[in-house]
């Protein structure tokens, strides 16, 4: 269920270079999208070591433009829900 997910932006927020994200469910992708809604980029989270979902992402948005940017995760069971964070 989406309202029971947890997730955080770690003290890297408002973010300079990079943004690191805790989650603590299976994600499939997360994609970035800048205040017009225009598609910046897409990840797909990997594993760490024993088939392990990875729970701390850490993004390098170094290249992004200042502004208001927002995240669309989506889970492995195809559920959605979105957060914004500040690129200085």
């Amino acid at each position: 269920h989406v309202s029971a997910l947890r997730e955080k932006l770690l003290a890297d927020y408002p973010a300079f270079d990079f943004l690191t994200i805790e989650v603590n469910t299976n994600l499939d992708n997360i994609a970035v999208y800048n205040s017009t809604g225009t598609l910046v980029s897409e990840i797909k989270p990997g594993m760490a070591s024993g088939n392990i979902p990875e729970r701390l992402i850490r993004m390098n948005v170094s290249n992004y433009p200042p502004g208001i940017y927002s995240l669309k995760f989506t889970t492995a069971k195809g559920e959605s829900f979105s957060r914004k964070f500040v690129k200085m």
